[in-house]
């Protein structure tokens, strides 16, 4: 197996974005930005780079940025969070962009305006009081939100002159206004998704503008897909000194719960917290801490039975492994490599030899893979596991030599590799609906279409 053919970054160990910009605040921040843990659908051959258009700067929106109203946040490669100061939580997907227009709330009981400028964001808003609204504005439409969770998507074809933009209510309800002052609009409940398609008048061989409205009831299941891999809890706290304290926390395809804490003095992140855990179980723990510009991590991590623990400075540290059937303990390093991939290779005193090796690949899969060797021996199997992002595992087990050639051990001449897989979903994981989705991008033809009135 070629394992590290098309690997990319695994942002549970994702590299903190660039500091250099870290000048002082002219105006109090009305939220941050937070870099979150990849997943699977994620993986990007390079690190992500979030930006902040600023009047006439392009900033680099580092973990722990500091939002002022007017700012404009564009995604790279991977999600991004933004925490509001009042915990709403706006989770922006890659390649999107969201403008900050006005937050006054919850300093002062006023509206907040926000912008989709492109892409696709979900939005966890809280509950607002009468005359404190939440409004999330698209190119001609406007959605009034008084505490609710809800996903966005845009969508401009300049070739047909179709504006067309999808919204998914998941839990509460919202007001889409089909004008400035509100005079025309639609109530949407909770389990329902629209879809608009606007005709705009300026596009040369059109004539007139026309707005269709298409609607389509979601079920619980759609809903709960929908909502995987988002941010929908978020706290923010500040404290005494420049500290700040910001944890959210979002379920992936895999019904994982991925809980991410950020500390913050002055404008600098001091510490990092990713956990994954399933159902009970603790399956990963990866914790940053920063100092003097060193970054310092530790990592405790369950599977395949194997326990696995490690200290890191930068890429580069001391790992064990911790077989739990045969209770024997290897000894050896870590290494995070610039694509973001993991590497732990570890001995016991006997000699015997494991490597594991994680991380994601370019059509959005997961795939980790244990090699072990007994002590002297030069062959030793191979098991590789990829998970697809439909959760949908195939695994190859192989005869390999015990040859590190820099992506992959060397396959044993002779042998043929046993290829098992298409198992079901994991337990409590609904299958992904056929449905309008960011992912599928086929809302110009949306299923089922019902007209709703304006």
């Amino acid at each position: 197996m070629n394992f590290l053919r098309g690997v990319i970054s695994v942002g549970l160990c994702s590299v903190v974005l660039a500091t250099c910009l870290h000048a002082a605040v002219a105006v109090p921040p009305v939220g941050y930005v937070v870099s979150l843990a990849a997943t699977d659908d994620e993986a990007e051959a390079a690190p992500a780079t979030v930006t902040c258009r600023r009047a006439d700067q392009v900033l680099e929106a580092y973990d722990g940025f500091p939002l002022q109203p007017g700012d404009i946040i564009t995604s790279g490669k991977e999600r991004v969070l933004i925490a509001f100061l009042d915990e709403s939580a706006v989770t922006l997907d890659k390649e999107s962009s969201i403008r900050v227009e006005a937050y006054p709330y919850p300093a002062q009981r006023k509206s907040t305006t926000v912008s989709v400028e492109s892409g696709s964001a979900f939005f966890v808003v809280t509950p607002r009081p009468d005359g404190a609204h939440f409004m999330v504005r698209m190119r001609d439409h406007t959605i009034d939100v008084k505490g609710t969770s809800f996903l966005v998507y845009i969508n401009w074809d300049a070739t047909a002159g179709t504006y067309t933009s999808t919204i998914s209510v998941t839990k509460g309800q919202v007001k889409l206004c089909t004008s400035a002052t509100g005079a025309n609009f639609v109530d949407i409940m909770d389990g329902t998704q629209l879809a608009l398609t606007l005709l705009h008048k300026n596009v040369a061989g059109f004539t007139g503008a026309d707005t269709t409205i298409q609607q389509k009831n979601l079920t619980k299941d759609q809903i709960a897909a929908l909502e995987a891999d988002y941010v929908n809890k978020l706290s923010v706290s500040t404290g005494k000194a420049g500290e700040i304290n910001i944890t959210s926390i979002a379920k992936n395809h895999y019904g994982q719960v991925i809980t991410t804490s950020l500390k913050e003095v002055n404008g600098v992140m001091t510490k990092r917290t990713t956990t994954f855990k399933d159902g009970k179980i603790t399956t990963e723990k990866f914790s940053e801490t920063t100092s003097g510009g060193i970054t310092k991590a530790s990592l405790s991590q369950l599977y395949m039975g194997y326990k696995i623990g490690a200290k890191l400075v930068g890429n580069d540290g001391t790992a064990t492994v911790k077989d739990g059937a045969t209770k024997d303990l290897y000894k050896g390093t870590i290494k995070i490599t610039s694509e973001g991939l993991r590497i732990v290779d570890a001995t016991t005193k006997t000699g015997k030899h494991i490597v594991i090796v994680i991380g994601f690949l370019l059509d959005g899969s997961y795939q980790k893979s244990v090699s072990t060797f007994a002590a002297g021996a030069t062959t030793g199997t191979q098991v590789t596991t990829t998970t697809g992002i439909d959760g949908k595992a195939t695994v190859v087990t192989e005869q390999v030599t015990n040859v590190w050639t820099g992506t992959d051990f060397a396959n044993v001449p002779g042998t043929a590799p046993v290829v098992t897989g298409g198992g079901a979903l994991p337990p409590g994981f609904p299958a992904p609906p056929d449905f309008l989705t960011p992912g599928d991008h086929n809302v110009d033809n949306p299923t089922n279409p019902n007209p709703v009135s304006r």
